[in-house]
């Protein structure tokens, strides 16, 4: 199992089981890397990604794009 994988499930254990988790997602490896494991562990908890565009770098909206499509593709809601 992976680092990141066993990590979450060590956090999930923290939580209630109808607790509802917000990931924060920028685009990057890693919070994508996070936003795949957490899909991929079939939770049961209800859980949101939030992206925030500041607008501060030259792929902000392709960022943003990516993190959109990607959660469309996996059927998470978007904020």
């Amino acid at each position: 199992m992976l680092r990141l994988e066993s990590l979450l499930l060590e956090c999930i254990e923290l939580y209630p089981k109808n607790s509802v988790w917000l990931l924060a997602v920028s685009g990057g490896i890693d919070s994508m890397a996070m936003l795949c494991a957490v899909h991929q562990l079939k939770l049961t908890h209800l859980f949101y990604v939030a992206h925030v565009n500041h607008g501060l770098r030259e792929n902000a909206v392709k960022d943003s794009n990516l993190v959109r499509k990607f959660c469309e593709k996996i059927d998470v809601p978007f904020l």
